[in-house]
């Protein structure tokens, strides 16, 4: 059994073509997430990518993805509420939302 020992060179060229290669697709994949960006009660705010287009949100599935990327969503059985929240893209906000209307699409989901 033989082996063949690449230089560094070669070995960085292809490392850092596989980095390009792999940060246009997370750049591809990025572009098509909506950031959901939800303030809890605790002062905590977690954004979380959600797919969906621009003209159909879903604020369900952005509240349940930030429920579980909280913290202690995994710990507690009753997590702070979500005070505020809000769909972005690109840095520019696509549509807000206060508790009271939160709570409203979240009950209207069951």
């Amino acid at each position: 059994m033989t082996t063949q020992k690449l230089s560094t060179d070669s070995q960085n060229d292809l490392a850092i073509a596989d980095t390009a290669r792999h940060l246009a697709e997370w750049q591809r994949r990025k572009a098509a997430l909506l950031d959901f960006v939800a303030l809890f009660e605790d002062g905590r705010q977690i954004t979380v990518g959600v797919t969906c287009p621009p003209d159909k949100l879903d604020p369900v599935r952005g509240i349940c993805l930030a429920r579980f990327c909280h913290p202690d969503g995994l710990r507690r059985k009753v997590l702070p509420s979500i005070i505020r929240a809000r769909f972005e893209s690109n840095g520019k906000v696509l549509a807000t939302y206060d508790a009271a209307a939160l709570a409203a699409a979240y009950e209207g989901a069951r």
